[in-house]
This record gives C-alpha cells, sequence and structure tokens, in this order.
C-alpha cells in the first residue's frame, strides 16, 4: 500500500542546478505491478542535465567505496544512465545501512528525460534516505563548481548518518524466513522495526523483542521482580539462594554477615546486568557497591544474594520446551607480553561477532569500575601487560550484554536440568524466558552435583543463541518463537476474496459482504465506496488514502475478507494482501503492457492451492492461458440461455445463473437451489450470481 508523496528533500538537489531531481515517490508494501515484495518507486526528472566529466563521477564513485557500479556512460549518454547509476547506487547504499535487498529496476517514465527507478526495501525511511543520498552523489559528480575535498567531507558526514541507521536484526531477519516458508503473512507492524506481526485478521499473532501475545504481563512484572519470583521458584521446590531484600548499606551488611561471604548483590528490578557484582567477600567491597546496585534499582531496592560457585549457564525456554542452551563467560583477553589490558581490550573489541546495543551474538566490551574490580581481584590494572598466554578476566558477571561470551551446550543439558529450567519457566509464568543456572557441570543432575537457579528473565536476548555465528543464522530460536505463535494446524489467515473491476465488481463486492455476514462470519469488505467490518463502516471519503486492505486484513475481529480491486487502485497502492482463496474476475482479464503485471494477473498468482476463480462466462476471451486445467474455476451469466453458458456446461464446467427468479446451480446437467446462499432478488443479478458462486466454493472448500 502506499504511504504517499514524499516532501522535498535537500538531497535532492535544487531547481538553479542542473542535475536529476526525485519528482515523486510511492511506496508499495504488497503485491504490485512490478513485484511481490515491497519496492518503492521513484519518479526522476533528469530532464535538465547538462555537460559533465563522467570520469570525474567514476572517480567519486571508487572512493566512496562504489566500485564496481561500472564506467559511466559518454556524455552525450548521460541523462539516459542517470537513472540507473543512482539506482545501483541507492541499492548498494541500503546494503551499507544494513538492509540486505536484491530486486531493482528502471524503465522510462512516460515524458522525455523522466525515468521511474525501482527498488526493493526492508525500511521505506531507509529506502528514501538512499535514493536521495543516491541523486546528491551523482548530481555532486555532474557538476564542476564545487571543491573535490568539500564534496568528500560533507559525503563523509552523510555516510555516517546513514551507517547510523544500520540495525543487525538477525533474529527478526530469521522470523521472517520461517514466516514465510510456512507461508504465514507477516509484516513490519512500526516504522522502528521492533515489532512483528503475523498473520491476519482474527488470527492476528505479534513479536516484539522476546515478547509474544499471548505473554503474561504478571509473568513479566514478576520475573522482574526479583525478590518475588526467587520466592515463587522456592515455594515449589527449585533450589534458589538465600537472599534478604535491603534498602540501605547497613540493612546489606546485616544481611551478608546472616547469609555468610561471599555474597552477590543485585538491583531487585534491574535487566542486563545492569548494578551486579558476584563474589563480594568482605564487608569493604559491599559497602563500595551496594550504593552502585541502588542506582540501578527503579525501587531503590537491593538484593543481598548468596553467592553460588560454578559456571554461568543461560537456558532459553519457550512454551514448555528447551530450545537452547549456552555456558556464558566473563567478558576475558588472552594476553601476549607485549600489549597492555586496556590495548587488549581494544583488540578484541575488533572481533566481528562484538557489537553495540545487542546487534550482535557479543557486545564490545566497556572498560569501567567493574573492569578495575575484576582486574584488582588478580593483582592487575587497565595498564598491566599480561603474560604471553595468560587468560584475564575484565568483568565479573557473565553477562553478554556486558561483553561476556556464550558456548552452545544444547547437546550437553541433562535432562533433570531441562524439567527444572521448565519449571522456573511456568512457575514465573513466561511464555519465553531465560532461566540463568549455575552449577558445577551443566551434563550431570542438579539433584547430584548441586547448583541453583538464580534468576528467570523475561528479555533473554536470543541473538546469543546463534545456531552459526558465521552466518548469523538464528533458525532454532526463529522456528521456535514461530511455532509458539501458530503451533502445527494452527490457522494463520482469514479467508479473503478479491473481486476485480470497477462498478459491477462494487455491486458484487457489496452484495458478497452481506451474504457472509448474514451466514455469521465477521466480514471485512474494503471497496472504491467504503471499507468497514461488521457495522463499522467508513465511508472511502474519509480515507486519507486507499490504505483498505490492510485495514481489514489488520483488524483483529475480521474473519473474512471481501476485497475489491481496480486498476487505478492497483497502479496507486498494489495490493494489501499477499494470499488470497478466491479471485472474482465479472470482466476480461487484461494486461498491464511495458513489461508490468496487471492486478488480474498478480491477484491470480496469489490464489492458494485450494484458491478458485469465479469468471462470468460471457466475457471470457477464447485462448486466454490462465485458464489451465489444474485451476478450479466456477462460472456464471445472467442469461440462463446464453451460449457460452451452454459451451461452459458441456464442458463439464459448474455454472450459476438464474431461472424464474431464483439463483440456481448447474452441474452435470442438473438445475438445483444455490445450496447454502441466501438470496435477494432486490439484488443486481450479477451481484448475486457472484455471490452465490462463491458462498458455494468457500463450502465445497470448507468439504475437503
Amino acid at each position: 500500500m502506499s504511504l504517499g508523496d514524499s516532501p522535498d528533500s535537500e538531497l535532492q538537489g535544487s531547481e538553479s542546478t542542473p542535475g536529476i531531481r526525485v519528482m515523486r515517490t510511492r511506496f508499495f508494501h504488497g503485491p504490485n505491478a512490478w513485484s511481490n515484495e515491497p519496492v518503492a518507486e521513484f519518479l526522476l526528472d533528469a530532464s535538465d542535465l547538462g555537460p559533465s566529466s563522467g570520469g570525474h563521477l567514476v572517480t567519486l564513485m571508487r572512493r566512496s567505496g562504489f566500485g564496481g557500479l561500472g564506467e559511466v556512460s559518454p556524455v552525450n549518454r548521460l541523462w539516459r544512465d542517470a537513472g540507473t547509476l543512482a539506482e545501483g547506487i541507492a541499492l548498494e547504499l541500503q546494503s551499507l545501512a544494513g538492509d540486505q535487498v536484491t530486486f531493482s529496476s528502471s524503465r522510462p517514465g512516460g515524458e522525455p528525460g523522466f525515468y521511474e527507478v525501482v527498488l526493493g526495501f526492508r525500511r521505506a525511511d531507509v529506502v528514501a534516505e538512499c535514493m536521495a543520498l543516491a541523486v546528491w552523489l551523482v548530481n555532486q559528480a555532474l557538476t564542476s563548481n564545487r571543491d573535490e575535498g568539500d564534496v568528500d567531507s560533507e559525503l563523509d558526514g552523510r555516510m555516517l548518518s546513514l551507517m547510523g541507521r544500520r540495525s543487525a536484526l538477525f533474529v527478526e531477519d530469521a522470523i521472517f524466513r520461517i514466516a514465510r516458508e510456512r507461508q504465514i503473512p507477516i509484516r513490519w507492524a512500526s516504522t522502528d522495526a521492533k515489532l512483528i506481526e503475523l498473520g491476519t485478521g482474527v488470527h492476528i499473532r505479534r513479536y516484539r523483542s522476546t515478547i509474544l501475545s499471548h505473554s503474561s504481563y504478571l509473568g513479566f512484572s514478576t520475573a522482574e521482580d526479583k525478590a518475588a519470583s526467587i520466592e515463587l521458584m522456592k515455594g515449589v521446590g527449585i533450589p534458589v539462594p538465600r537472599g534478604v531484600v535491603v534498602r540501605d548499606v547497613g540493612e546489606a551488611l546485616a544481611a551478608a554477615e546472616a547469609i555468610g561471604y561471599p555474597v552477590v548483590v543485585k538491583p531487585v528490578d534491574s535487566l542486563k546486568g545492569r548494578g551486579v557484582a558476584v563474589d563480594l567477600d568482605t564487608p569493604k567491597k559491599l559497602r563500595d557497591f551496594v550504593p552502585r546496585a541502588m542506582h540501578y534499582s527503579k525501587s531503590k531496592a537491593v538484593l543481598i544474594e548468596e553467592f553460588v560457585r560454578g559456571s554461568d549457564y543461560r537456558v532459553l525456554v519457550i512454551d514448555d520446551r528447551v530450545v537452547a542452551v549456552v555456558e556464558r563467560q566473563p567478558a576475558q583477553v588472552v594476553g601476549d607480553a607485549r600489549h597492555t589490558v586496556a590495548d587488549l581490550i581494544d583488540i578484541e573489541n575488533r572481533n566481528p561477532l562484538r557489537g553495540r546495543d545487542g546487534s550482535l551474538p557479543m557486545n564490545r566490551i566497556v572498560a569501567d569500575e567493574s573492569t578495575d574490580e575484576a582486574l584488582a581481584r588478580v593483582g592487575l590494572t587497565r595498564s598491566s601487560v599480561p603474560e604471553q598466554g595468560q587468560v584475564v578476566r575484565v568483568k565479573l558477571a557473565g553477562n553478554v550484554s556486558q561483553g561476556g561470551s556464550a558456548v552452545d551446550r544444547l547437546a550437553d543439558i541433562h535432562p533433570d536440568n531441562a524439567r527444572l529450567a521448565i519449571l522456573a519457566a511456568r512457575t514465573i509464568d513466561v511464555a519465553m524466558c531465560g532461566v540463568d543456572l549455575v552449577m558445577p557441570d551443566i551434563s550431570q543432575s542438579i539433584r547430584e552435583v548441586g547448583g541453583a537457579v538464580l534468576e528467570v528473565n523475561f528479555q533473554p536476548a536470543p541473538r546469543v543463541h546463534v545456531d552459526d555465528p558465521a552466518t548469523m543464522d538464528y533458525g532454532t530460536v526463529a522456528s521456535a518463537i514461530v511455532g509458539s505463535l501458530y503451533p502445527p494446524g494452527a490457522p494463520v489467515r482469514v479467508p479473503v476474496v478479491a473481486v476485480l473491476g470497477s462498478y459491477v465488481a462494487l455491486e458484487i463486492a457489496e452484495f458478497m459482504r452481506s451474504s457472509f455476514e448474514r451466514s455469521g462470519l465477521v466480514t471485512g469488505a474494503a471497496t472504491t465506496a467504503r471499507t468497514c467490518v461488521g457495522e463499522d463502516v467508513r465511508p472511502h471519503a474519509d480515507l486519507e488514502r486507499r490504505p483498505q486492505h490492510q485495514m481489514v486484513l489488520r483488524n483483529r475481529f475480521v474473519e473474512m475478507a471481501v476485497l475489491q480491486v481496480t486498476h487505478e487502485g492497483f497502479r496507486e497502492d498494489g495490493l494489501g494482501f499477499h494470499h488470497c482463496d478466491l479471485v472474482v474476475l465479472p470482466e476480461s482479464i487484461q494486461t498491464a503492457g511495458s513489461g508490468l503485471r496487471s492486478p488480474e494477473e498478480v491477484a491470480l498468482s496469489l490464489l492458494g492451492l485450494d484458491g478458485a476463480v469465479v469468471v462470468n462466462v460471457d466475457t471470457i476471451v477464447d485462448g486466454q492461458s490462465w485458464v489451465g486445467p489444474d485451476r478450479r474455476i466456477v462460472g456464471y451469466s445472467t442469461d440462463a440461455t446464453s451460449p457460452r453458458l451452454a459451451a461452459w456446461l458441456n464442458a463439464g464446467q459448474v455454472g450459476f445463473t438464474i431461472c424464474e427468479e431464483r439463483v440456481v446451480i448447474i452441474s452435470d446437467g442438473v438445475a438445483a437451489p444455490g445450496a447454502g446462499f441466501i438470496d435477494d432478488p432486490g439484488a443486481p443479478a450479477e451481484a448475486r450470481l457472484a455471490a452465490a458462486c462463491a458462498v458455494w466454493v468457500m463450502g465445497e472448500q470448507g468439504r475437503r
């Protein structure tokens, strides 16, 4: 669906400077004349290009990292190739911004010097910024009145801004891949690329940062309250460390004396290990760390807990199933007898698997007070030079968010430990969580070797559970997430009827909607007149543009959708659906020409395996290739004596017509009332017939 035309941008050039300009931008989020995937269509005006040095353009592109785009065409052909250059640059810029897309196309825009450039995209705002920068780059190369150093400096700044848009959505990308493999509708539901929406209508489910549609808010709040979650787990016999909630240093010292040193200090309601200190073995260390822990606590309450020795494990549980297990190791560096600890941290941060703010499997190591504490325990400082091969821990806690590393141990977990993690997750009542388990060896039963569950995290950073770090494949976690939202056999979409055409199609769509409504289904309809779900009606004039298809399919009351598709609407907005169960063609199929696809062609390509086509047999053009032997087709005619209807029936097809003011179905030469169809003799004849066909087809599909 289109989001509308874009405003002029300062990157698009100016009226006074010869060059190319973006005159219009349209976004198609659903199937369209170009592709079934989302594309952005840019209309470029290159009509006023002046002479320039093609060599300068090549030099600028290569210096900016865009080698491989090829040589620039001769100057006298530059106006013909400017659109293609902008297309290639914008496509590569999207990759640099973290959005890997491959589809692109361009063609003349109808007037001399105008070009349409079409790019696939993941994020609409990113592709628009990439095209604006691509146009700016081409325009700079077409003019010689700017200092090359100034151009490079401005380019560096804009490239830096664009690179700041890069987002490593590896888990989300895997969710998209798995959903598409299972043919589940999926889309970004927010512009910040954080909220994912799957399914349509009453079957919609959502996911955002480890939170699932069926997740319990009570479970989240309980997991966040570490003291409450510990009490709940202790109540069902889960081994947990002894602990006391305190609110000042004095209470903390008293609690530590009662529990016994060493102890752990942690805020009762913080995330990502913020404010956590472990293995504090003296009152002085405790005094130093309690204020820091209180700083990270929203309630200013701190948990003083016994320190449990052992290896640190994170068990990812989704819907009563252990999906992944890692052993978490505190951030560490290895000495080489030449570099200081600070230098070694900088070197380790160059590891391509380390990123910022959760963008990669491991975070970069930030040297801070906790680093100084970890080093002090082994008699080192940041300026110390460790010996060759000496392993130096630079953090006390194993949190990946603080630069720790994770080693896969899923194959090693003992069944007793897996059951314990599942019990912890169910006790706290969270659908997806990370259970933190400390014990000597996860391959042995906790009943035999001891250990404890430290806490249950409701935002468990699934990025640490990568299947293959080299390819950033998160298929295991993504499959579990999608499987949680849609267990095998669960419906994922509502039935969709696409009615193609204008005035007659409008009558058909409106009557179909009322027919399905009368049969007891909450039906959403999007037509050129209005958008409605049940009795909730919005006139077409009230809509900002025409996102009606998505407005219907994203309404969680909808059980059935009837969507009108006109040629004008298709050209402006594309289709708002990726799958349909029935296509109604009251008119003959049309072709778009110029290498583009017509709405009829696109809609027919979206039919499911059990989909069907309803046609007006009097409009069928002989030899149309879309009438294939494997496609289920039902025909109708408003004229019971139509020769075309007779030929249709003689060919063994099912047909509908009107006899004595009643809709009848003719099959195998026998006419019978339209079974299951609630007729209305006052409605237009063609609408009654098309609706009868649809009701009959839907019934047949249900009986299969």
